[in-house]
């Protein structure tokens, strides 16, 4: 069973979230992201790969933007716990995903990968929940 299959439906939550808490963009982004990786993770080829990576990397980078701005109207001790809770998550799913690449771990495993994966959709999910709120 792909796991990450139905993992990555957690990213209609951030479609949810996004539109309610009024950003739009978001909402779009991660309903296009949702759509890729359903469409990667049921049919893994070069092609749907790159499809899901362009959808991830405009979500990365419009939550980077937006979490810029978030922090410019606030000091730097305000929100600390949103700021942690978010670099956390970055942190994580860095090491799940590039560090499992070079050395075939975690996202890279050839037994337990799928679950890596599945865990690198929530703690993604989880942390522009919190850019959200921030």
């Amino acid at each position: 069973m792909n796991t990450c299959l139905f993992s990555c439906l957690i990213f209609l939550t951030n479609v949810f979230f996004s539109i309610l808490y009024g950003y739009n963009i978001l909402g779009l982004l991660f309903l296009l992201v949702t759509i890729s990786s359903v469409y990667f993770h049921s049919n893994y080829t070069t092609f749907s790969y790159l499809i899901d990576q362009i959808f991830v990397i405009n979500v990365i980078i419009y939550g980077f933007y937006l979490s810029y701005l978030k922090c410019l109207t606030c000091a730097y001790d305000e929100k600390l716990l949103y700021k942690f809770i978010i670099a956390s998550c970055i942190f994580s799913n860095f090491i799940l995903f590039h560090y499992g690449r070079l050395y075939n771990r975690f996202c890279y495993d050839k037994k337990y990968g799928s679950y890596y994966h599945s865990l690198l959709h929530i703690l993604a999910s989880i942390s522009y929940h919190v850019v959200i709120i921030m």
